[in-house]
């Protein structure tokens, strides 16, 4: 398993997996700062950073207060594509530009059994956030 989020940890295996696919046991070690799990985390971090729209950028964001705690002052890779997203209902407030397709809603959902259909669809390099309730 890559790891494709913020929160890898090294449970003791030569591969960083998400805290979010492991289940915590008795006598687990588990490293959290370690060289290779920080330099893990700053480039995810700088990838998502570089695919935020400027016009969006919110110092108060959770992306902002970690790309500070790990002193990223600002992202190494330009933007490749930004996000196509399919509007999700007119009573539901979004804003679309400040989506950095970390799927955290998407997972929520499904943890949650929201009675709606959230998912991510990826084709290619057009990843599309659907919404349908």
């Amino acid at each position: 398993m890559e790891l494709s989020s913020v929160c890898g940890r090294n449970w003791g295996r030569e591969n960083l997996q998400p805290s979010c696919v492991r289940t915590i046991s008795e006598g687990m070690k588990i490293q959290t700062s370690n060289k290779k799990v920080v330099h893990s985390q700053k480039l995810v971090l700088e990838l998502l950073g570089s695919d935020i729209s400027d016009k969006t950028y919110n110092s108060d964001s959770e992306l902002d207060f970690w790309s500070k705690n790990l002193g990223i002052s600002e992202s190494r890779f330009p933007s490749k594509f930004k996000i196509n997203m399919i509007p999700p209902h007119p009573a539901i407030s979004v804003n679309l530009d400040a989506c950095i397709q970390c799927t955290r809603c998407v997972r929520a959902a499904e943890k949650n059994k929201l009675m709606m259909l959230l998912g991510m669809q990826i084709e290619a390099l057009n990843p599309r956030l659907y919404l349908i309730l």
